[in-house]
């Protein structure tokens, strides 16, 4: 990994000539016309291929199952501890009530009663962390 944000740090430098006949790097920034990423972009990014990694389904099947789970309240299939938590968070913001009552025990627990949002890295830590106190 570090090999890859070398090369893509390295690809933003071009070399300029001196008048001397020696070269420098110059990096290739034009202010607002230049794309820089952001680092907490970047760490949303590892995080997401960490997840995949371990096998954690994706938001958009999680979704699917919350929707399964307004009719019948059980899971018909085995899933990962990360899973089941974001189902759980999903089927809380499901429902205006759900959310009333998830406050409430926030409340209740001196937590954040923020639910997950998937262009944040820091979601899925939050989601499980917060889970980890609800439970303890």
């Amino acid at each position: 990994m570090a090999g890859i944000l070398s090369g893509m740090l390295q690809a933003d430098f071009d070399t300029e000539i001196l008048p001397q006949g020696n070269t420098r790097p110059v990096m290739r920034y034009q202010e607002e016309a230049s794309f820089v990423r952001c680092l907490a972009h970047i760490l949303n990014l590892i995080v997401k291929e960490f997840l995949a990694t371990l096998k954690a389904s994706n938001a958009a099947a999680d979704s699917l199952i919350v929707e399964d789970l307004q009719n019948n309240l059980s899971l018909a299939e085995p899933h990962s501890a990360f899973s089941r938590v974001r189902i759980l968070a999903l089927y809380v913001s499901a429902s205006s009530a759900r959310k009333k009552e998830w406050r409430d025990l926030c409340q209740i627990k001196g937590m954040n009663s923020k639910l997950i949002q998937y262009d944040r890295w820091n979601s899925a830590y939050r989601m499980l962390n917060d889970a980890w106190n609800v439970c303890v």
